[in-house]
């Protein structure tokens, strides 16, 4: 930077403050800075010099260039309306003498120029930029001319929260060494401390009112006196600005917003050079501002933590800033880059000299009797060193300042805040000692000395800033002497917002109440408890400024005086750490109540559950007590309950008294302050209703049941425990499954949607459980089948929340053996909450045990009968009724006999033969097929079995008619058994005869080697099929009848079979008939028909012969009176046709015995003609070897089919 002395002795600047029309006295206010040269020299040794500043007596020719027409001011040229001598006074020697004594040693005498001129690339801010807020372009309707200054996208809020870091560099210490430019302008923030040093002059110049009727410029050439006198040449130059005058016709406030140069000569070369060339920029602001008035002011209250990037957020502000305010947001954003832009192009805007030093804001309240007031007003005295120079007297201004973040290294640039200010109800200007002693600030840090001229602002007491109201602001320019309009000036009404209206509402919600209760903190252990009876809470603090803006009162006190009398108490007995800073604060005047939302811990996946694993129960609010330092006791009640969704009485949620809470669950509270409602529906307190609640604070708290009653729903026993057994197939999982109203996939069981259902498994079964305990997987389809698998099923009425099980609360045993051993958990997955109404009120239980349903080895397949017991534990001391569940299940037979059938030999039982007592008719004999078995029924309650496999006609019967019929071959079929895929027993069950009706039971003899083959079903002795032969299918199988109350499944029912073929049946009984006269005895009877499919077979010709025998019934000779019968006649029948055509229909075997030729046999046996006569009829093959007399002398060549029995024959009256 260049370190060359500025030559320019001192810089004047006239601002205009009122025309006056009566009087015709224009008002001014004059500034004077001295530059070193006017001030070095004459220190330390020369101060009583009338050369030296404080000491000089300045003359100055007031001029007036009458009309803006000539262009800018030249030097001599206008009228010299007035020529005014400026006197020194005291106080300008004191204040410089008391400069030098406490600076002189320090002083800078090489300060660097405002626009370096050398070393440009000096990494440096590049220009100043302005983000405009929405409050500013709804103001006025801006619209994006598409420069860089402006933006209106996060561009701003990146460029203060994402900086580019540096490498960290620590500073050289600086030594503290200002210049004389710098103590200037640190006097000039005072304007009464500027006026005391002789910087700021008053004056009324009289003029002539046509004088100023276009307008023109005013400014002050020094009187060639005292140039001579104070060194003024053309090497030290006393540099002099103009003010526009604005046309004036009658009395107005004035105000000069930018001065202008005052050339010294009209050579177009010596005009200041600014981009474009053109001074229209310059003369239209001198023209807009010259009322004194900011043209739009626009302001906004913070309604979220992201007041920066001002985009929409859930997120109220946690502290509340009052009420941000900005105004001309562009033309603030040109003249701060005009005054720092470093580009040398614009250093002709130097010759521009910006006449606004700060700015004044005012409020009222935005009601018909609201009057202004001034936030600008200060005080307190100013002075030098340990000297004082007076009391401040005057408003002070804002000033409003561009800032750039410095961890950055390139593109800086410096941006002017998005709000130029923030008003809190106290002063904007001066400090704000009520903060400062609020956030331990008042006392200054590291040992240093505090400030000897504080400066403090203050507000008249009349002015609050309060919640629910509504004000207005306006914004007063002040120039460099403090002049500018007053307070009483009326408001101007050019631009787009000269005044700033805004609601302003409460938008920082309550923090959260305070818990005076010692709550003990609950234990991560099971059954741990927090035995506390109620809970005690108070209003949440608030802090300043809110609690203030809340209009907080108690006992007549208000907010800052009770603030105060907190934060002198801190003082007086300060923390120990001394970095720690205590913030006063009190209770929240607008909490009249407290929100208690009731969670309770249910399953961690549950989609009700807000806040980890809970979900809320149910919300309810408690009053405060009226006194705003007084807490509330609310006392819990804590309640058994089965069901949160179904409370035992109304008062659950109602009460306003105690608090109920479900017992055997995990509960948070979370207590929230409840600001009071809106009373004034037009003009509301609250900027939005979620304002009212803020956070909440969470206690966690537990106690165990103690009665729980009807813990498992009465479910009926069927449904309660079950037994399946079931064949093995590929889906024997989802047969289970289907038995059960469960899903399945693959071997996996799962709930049906919207059920909570919990799975325990015996270890009997190679099984996995899901960590939630909601599917259970076996090992695969086959290890389900043929075993029991024991399915008990317990409905729990209790809720998904309630959590009374430790980890082992569950234990299922099997006669006195433990099966499963488990408890819930918090755990379920996504089946439990599938569909529109999950079941959240009971819990469903299944436990499945599997028993091996083969016999011990060596033991004989028996009926089991089981017996479960299901205990519960629970958490705490609870009483139940009752604790213990038994269930019994009896299980069928499902092993079938293993022993083999082996026949030994057959035969053919009767009943005795039975004659009559002449022995001339016998009795048909019942017959039955028998068969010997190679060994005894190894079980007594097993019994052999047979069923027919297939039927065949005797091939001998059939002849060449039919002979294809005795090659055909029939499908055997299966044995006729329920295929039983899966087997369901219920408790009590009766037994059935499952499979028992798929065979015939062969009959019990006396011998346990031999039993009777019953005929097969539907025939009878008389049935043309036994005349056939059967393949039969013999099995031991177990029996049940009352005497053998032996239970089996089907399929466990019947042993391994064996096949037996060419089984033939007694015949049935061939029948004769007689009819006589006096000359024969015909007789008849039946040739054999076979049988096909169920119908009898006629045949052309028959395949047997019959032949009839007729006895006679003579007595013994041995006197015993006993009948022998005697053969005295045999004949073969003639087949007849006696139905149907000649060629087909029924032939029937027909004979004639004549009555001569009988008469003449029983002569020769010496028989009376009235012997009684008895006839049978035999049937015989019709066999290809053919004898003569087949029941003579060729009977044992004869194959013999049946006979019939002895029949008589009537006798003749």
């Amino acid at each position: 930077m260049s370190g060359e002395p500025d030559p320019v002795k001192a810089v004047v600047l006239p601002f205009l403050q009122h025309w006056d029309a009566s009087s015709k006295e224009l008002s001014l206010r004059i500034l004077i800075v001295p530059r070193d040269s006017f001030i070095v020299p004459f220190v330390p040794n020369d101060l009583e010099s009338k050369a030296f500043f404080p000491n000089a007596e300045l003359k100055f020719n007031v001029r007036i260039s009458p009309s803006f027409s000539s262009g800018l001011p030249i030097v001599g040229s206008g009228t010299a309306v007035q020529s005014i001598t400026l006197t020194p006074e005291s106080t300008f020697i004191s204040v410089f003498k008391s400069l030098v004594e406490t600076f002189g040693s320090i002083i800078n005498r090489s300060p660097q120029r405002a626009r370096p001129q050398d070393n440009v690339n000096e990494i440096q801010p590049k220009s100043v930029r302005k983000h405009l807020p929405a409050s500013y372009r709804q103001a006025t309707g801006y619209t994006p001319g598409g420069g860089s200054m402006f933006t209106t996208d996060n561009e701003y809020s990146c460029a203060m929260k994402q900086v580019r870091p540096k490498p960290y560099k620590k500073p050289d210490p600086v030594a503290f060494k200002p210049s004389w430019g710098e103590l200037i302008a640190s006097i000039l923030r005072i304007p009464d401390f500027a006026t005391t040093a002789g910087f700021i002059r008053a004056r009324t110049i009289p003029i002539a009112p046509e004088t100023l009727v276009e307008g023109g410029y005013l400014w002050l050439e020094l009187d060639h006196e005292t140039a001579a006198t104070i060194g003024v040449s053309d090497a030290s130059p006393l540099k002099t600005f103009a003010a526009r005058i604005p046309p004036l016709e009658k009395s107005a406030d004035l105000f000069t917003p930018l001065l202008f140069p005052v050339l010294s000569d009209n050579n177009p070369s010596h005009l200041p050079h600014v981009p474009g060339n053109s001074y229209d920029q310059m003369f239209r602001e001198a023209e807009d501002y010259t009322d004194g008035w900011a043209k739009a002011v626009h302001c906004v209250q913070p309604q979220s933590m992201a007041f920066i990037s001002e985009k929409p957020s859930s997120a109220r502000p946690a502290k509340d800033l009052g009420i941000r305010i900005g105004w001309d947001d562009e033309q603030v954003t040109i003249w701060a880059d005009r005054q720092l832009n470093p580009d040398p192009l614009k250093a002709g805007y130097d010759q521009f000299p910006l006449g606004i030093h700060g700015y004044r804001v005012d409020v009222r309240e935005s009601i018909p009797s609201g009057e202004w007031i001034s936030l600008n007003n200060a005080k307190g005295e100013f002075g030098v060193g340990t000297k004082s120079f007076g009391h401040i007297t005057s408003e002070l201004g804002v000033g409003v300042h561009p800032s750039t973040p410095m961890d950055v290294v390139e593109d800086r640039s410096y941006w002017m805040p998005m709000y130029f200010t923030n008003w809190t109800q106290a002063s904007l200007v001066g400090n704000n000692e009520i903060a400062m002693k609020l956030l331990g600030r008042y006392k200054p840090s590291n040992n240093a000395p505090p400030p000897q001229f504080p400066q403090t602002g203050y507000v008249d007491p009349a002015m609050q800033l309060r919640y629910g109201r509504n004000y207005e602001f306006r914004v007063r320019l002040m120039d460099h002497t403090g002049g500018g309009l007053t307070l009483q000036s009326a408001t101007g009404h050019l631009g787009h917002s000269p005044i700033a209206r805004i609601p302003f509402r409460r938008w920082i919600k309550p923090l959260t109440p305070q818990l005076v209760s010692n709550v003990p903190i609950l234990k991560n252990e099971p059954g741990s408890e927090t035995v506390v009876d109620f809970i005690e809470v108070k209003r949440p603090v608030m802090f300043y400024p809110g609690v203030v803006f809340a209009g907080y009162t108690y006992n007549g006190r208000d907010a800052l005086t009770e603030l105060l009398a907190i934060a002198d108490s801190v003082a007086a007995a300060p923390p120990t750490n001394a970095d720690r800073v205590i913030e006063p604060a009190l209770s929240d005047p607008d909490v009249d109540r407290v929100e208690i939302t009731v969670l309770v811990q249910t399953l961690t996946q549950d989609p009700l559950a807000k806040e980890g694993s809970f979900m809320e129960l149910y919300t309810t609010t408690r009053s405060l007590p009226v006194d705003l330092k007084d807490g509330a006791k609310i006392p819990l009640k804590w309640v058994d309950c089965a069901d949160v969704w179904n409370p035992p009485d109304e008062a659950w949620r109602t009460s306003t008294t105690s608090l109920r809470l479900p017992r055997a669950r995990t509960i948070k509270l979370r207590i929230g302050a409840l600001c009071h409602e809106e009373t004034d529906s037009e003009n509301v307190y609250f900027g939005a209703e979620d304002v009212r609640r803020g956070p909440q604070i969470v206690v966690t708290l537990r106690r165990n049941g103690v009665e729980e009653a009807k813990l498992f729903d009465d479910n009926n026993p069927s449904y309660t425990i079950n037994g399946f057994f079931l064949q093995p197939s590929s889906n024997t999982t989802s047969q289970l499954a289907a038995a059960l109203g469960l899903r399945s996939k693959d071997s996996s069981l799962r709930a049906s949607p919207g059920k909570r259902v919990v799975f325990a498994c015996g270890s009997t079964i190679m099984h996995v459980l899901g960590p939630d305990r909601a599917s259970l997987t076996f090992a695969s389809q086959a290890s389900l089948a043929s075993q029991w698998i024991v399915a008990i099923r317990l409905t729990m009425e209790r809720d998904w929340s309630w959590d009374g099980f430790p980890v082992d609360g569950i234990r299922v045993s099997r006669d006195g053996k433990e099966v499963a051993v488990f408890g819930l958990g918090h755990n379920a997955n996504e089946d439990a909450f599938a569909g529109s109404a999950p079941e959240r009120s009971s819990t469903y239980i299944v436990v499945f045990d599997v028993i091996d349903a083969k016999p011990m080895l060596g033991n004989k397949p028996e009926e089991m009968h089981l017996e479960y017991t299901v205990e519960t534990r629970y958490l705490g001391a609870v009483e139940t009724s009752p604790s213990t569940m038994s269930l019994s299940i009896d299980l069928p037979i499902t092993t079938p006999p293993a022993q083999l059938t082996k026949i030994a030999s057959a035969g053919v039982a009767m009943t005795p033969y039975i004659h009559d007592e002449g022995y001339s008719n016998t009795v048909v004999r019942t017959k039955m097929l028998w068969l010997e078995f190679a060994s005894p029924l190894e079980d007594p309650q097993d019994r052999y079995f047979c069923r027919v496999l297939k039927y065949a006609s005797d091939p001998l019967l059939l002849g060449t008619q039919y002979q294809s019929f005795s090659t055909e071959e029939s499908q055997e079929p299966p044995i006729p058994l329920d295929p039983e895929p899966l087997r369901r027993i219920v408790p009590q069950q009766t037994f059935d005869p499952a499979g028992l009706d798929a065979m015939q039971p062969l009959v019990a003899t006396s011998s346990p080697l031999h039993w009777g083959v019953p005929l097969p079903p539907g025939l009878t002795p008389d049935s043309l099929e036994l005349l056939g032969f059967w393949t039969y299918e013999l099995r031991v199988g177990h029996w049940h009848d009352e005497n053998h109350p032996r239970w089996s499944t089907a399929q466990g029912r019947f042993g391994p079979p064996l096949r037996v073929t060419g089984v033939q049946h007694p015949m049935p009984e061939l029948p004769c008939s007689l009819s006589v006269d006096h000359t024969s005895i015909r007789v008849s009877s039946q040739f054999a028909q076979p049988v096909q499919n169920g119908r009898p077979l006629v045949l052309k010709q028959p395949n047997t012969r019959v032949w009839f025998l007729l006895y006679a019934q003579a007595a013994q000779i041995d006197g015993s009176g006993e009948k022998r019968n005697l053969l005295i006649a045999r004949v073969g029948a003639q087949a007849v046709r006696v139905s149907g055509n000649s060629d087909i229909g029924e032939l029937q075997p027909r004979a004639v015995f004549q009555r001569a030729v009988i008469n003449d046999v029983l002569k020769s046996y010496g028989l009376k003609l009235n012997t009684p006569l008895s006839a049978i009829a035999v049937e015989l093959y019709d066999q290809k070897d053919r004898v003569s007399d087949p029941l003579g002398g060729d009977l044992g060549r004869q194959r013999i089919l049946r006979s019939s029995c002895l029949v008589a024959v009537p006798s003749m009256c």
